[in-house]
């Protein structure tokens, strides 16, 4: 399996600038863990208050059905197939623990994979294309790097947020906790 990742940390301030980049691209978002995958699909299904979301996944807008979805193994729901489908996922990340961390974002995608019979699958190269401009776009608009870590980005609002706090960065560079 091939695959692709951006890791960076971002803030709640952010999101009043991410939500209109992701909409002005009129992208496609599913949702996870999903009862009927006929509702799976909508177009602003950003974190806030009422849908509690810490994870989306992102496609083309005319490309639903490049979407898979897989029973949950011992649930009732399903969640998007990441290794099949031609999406890219969102973890969002966010501030936890009443304030006190500060947790990492990412984008992922794979390229390719194994299929049932052993033989590499490569994923449609516009799909990859895509996924690509995406994050390149997206790290041009709002991440730049820091002198907290060489190998994560951050958004200003995070610096931020790591100064203000006096945090470190634990667990494997995915959480910025306050001392």
């Amino acid at each position: 399996m091939n695959s692709k990742q951006l890791n960076f940390f971002i803030t709640v301030q952010d999101w009043d600038e991410i939500i209109p980049f992701f909409e002005e691209r009129k992208y496609l978002i599913a949702k996870n863990n999903v009862h009927d995958v006929n509702n799976a699909f909508e177009q602003n299904y950003f974190p806030n208050k009422k849908n509690n979301a810490f994870q989306i996944y992102i496609a083309y807008q005319d490309k639903k059905d490049a979407i898979i979805f897989k029973q949950a193994q011992g649930q009732d729901y399903q969640n998007v197939d990441i290794l099949k489908s031609h999406a890219i996922e969102f973890t969002f990340g966010g501030v936890y623990s009443d304030g006190k961390e500060l947790r990492r974002s990412r984008f992922y995608y794979v390229t390719k994979y194994y299929g049932t019979n052993g033989a590499v699958i490569e994923k449609d190269v516009d799909f990859i294309k895509w996924s690509d401009n995406l994050l390149k776009g997206f790290k041009k608009e709002f991440l730049k790097k820091s002198s907290i870590s060489k190998n994560t980005l951050f958004s200003a609002s995070a610096v931020e947020w790591y100064n203000a706090n006096n945090a470190k960065l634990t667990g494997g560079e995915t959480i910025l906790i306050s001392k």
